[in-house]
């Protein structure tokens, strides 16, 4: 175990401890306040992104339906996913009335996964980018409300704002990649020192929820599982499109 911590060291755990503590940076308030901004941040967040784009909410949610639904298909026909999990989803949405992000996870992460926010800028008819500043505005108009509304303090709600950004900044640098891969090295080495089998090991680089050093794969909080799992995708969020 001591040679574990001391290769950690020197590989340079400081990487991912970093990213966890950027991703955690106190709020300067107290919890109830934090949850507060959670949700004002993420309980309208389809009103508000169809305010930024310019659409209505029906709109939206119809671009959205188009999305999933392309997502789906190109997951099955990539292999990601088998027919029964495709029907299964089928299934769950039409007893749910509609498609949810939360059918996508398991193949929406990865080298080979399927880019469903490429799928849902193309059936809203913008590009990418415009997307994405479509959302950052979503955000901003959001966390606005909830400061009208007293819920949080506009420092409270410029925190939030620089998370974000200083997120969004990290993975571009590819920290995300890094931290990864320092962590499914210090697997292997902790396999080598006899701390743990290599069937262990295996399970545990399989395990989607566990998939980093700070007990997160990437930077998207865990929000993806392992592709081509025999289970049906659970998820509520998928590439940062988002339901209401």
């Amino acid at each position: 175990m001591t040679n574990v911590k001391k290769w950690m060291a020197a590989a340079g755990v400081g990487l991912a401890l970093m990213t966890a503590t950027v991703m955690a940076l106190p709020a300067a308030a107290s919890e109830t306040a934090v949850v507060q901004v959670q949700r004002g941040g993420s309980g309208h967040s389809s009103e508000y992104l169809a305010q930024a784009l310019g659409v209505s909410a029906d709109e939206l949610e119809a671009a959205k339906q188009t999305a999933y639904q392309a997502a789906i298909d190109q997951a099955l026909a990539a292999g990601l996913i088998t027919q029964a999990q495709a029907d299964a989803i089928a299934e769950r949405a039409e007893a749910a009335g509609r498609l949810s992000s939360r059918y996508l996870r398991g193949f929406t992460s990865g080298d080979s996964a399927v880019d469903v926010d490429a799928l849902l800028a193309k059936a809203l008819g913008v590009t990418a980018d415009e997307l994405d500043a479509a959302r950052t505005e979503a955000r901003s108009l959001s966390l606005a409300a909830a400061v009208a509304a007293g819920e949080i303090t506009q420092e409270q709600a410029d925190m939030k704002l620089a998370r974000r950004a200083l997120k969004a900044y990290l993975e571009e640098q590819g920290f995300s990649s890094q931290e990864q891969s320092l962590y499914e090295t210090a697997v292997q080495q902790a396999v080598q020192a006899g701390v743990i089998t290599q069937e262990q090991a295996d399970a545990i680089l399989s395990d989607a929820d566990a998939g980093s050093l700070n007990g997160r794969r990437g930077s998207d909080g865990g929000r993806h599982g392992s592709r081509g799992s025999g289970s049906t995708p659970q998820n509520d969020a998928t590439s940062g499109a988002t339901d209401s």
